[in-house]
């Protein structure tokens, strides 16, 4: 083939390339992107992880005084309140019973304690309880818990060692 000829085929090409494409005039205004607040432990507000359409969802509630782990583990396994569930939020963790909830804060890892086997918990269930734990941790801001991996105790043994897989 000629050069004038290859020239000729390839500007051809290049014309019809983009036939049909019609421009789209630009993006389209949606509001700003979802989030959560970003509450602190002075805030009274903390995020719990409860179970929305089979995976762990962050749900925020108010709690009218500083937020500690104990604190939100205890809220946890109360359980979705009737607004969340009409929300459509439930839970995977069984009621708590008796025997006491609670966090290892001298540990160089976060370790809770909890009066329910674990062993046998579900991965969301786990979930639940991890990603609780962890965003609690880090409101309070104790140094040893920046990027936080939360080991759970019950009395049927332990979870190892994980980081919230919300």
């Amino acid at each position: 083939m000629k050069p004038f000829a290859k020239l000729c085929a390839l500007a051809l090409l290049t014309l019809t390339a983009a036939c049909g494409v019609q421009p789209t005039g630009g993006a389209v205004p949606a509001g700003p992107a979802p989030t959560l607040p970003t509450p602190g432990a002075e805030s009274g507000t903390l995020i719990l992880y409860f179970v929305l359409d089979g995976h762990p969802a962050a749900v925020v509630r108010s709690v009218g005084g500083p937020v500690s782990v104990n604190t939100a583990l205890s809220i946890l396994l109360r359980g979705p309140d009737p607004d969340d569930r009409i929300r459509g939020y439930s839970t995977e963790l069984p009621p708590p019973g008796p025997g006491l909830i609670g966090s290892d804060p001298s540990s160089d890892r976060m370790v809770i304690s909890v009066p329910f086997a674990v062993t046998t918990l579900s991965s969301t269930a786990v979930n639940q309880l991890v990603c609780t734990a962890a965003i609690a941790a880090k409101q309070a801001r104790p140094p040893s818990y920046y990027g936080t991996d939360v080991t759970v105790i019950g009395p049927d043994g332990q979870i190892a060692s994980r980081g919230c897989l919300s």
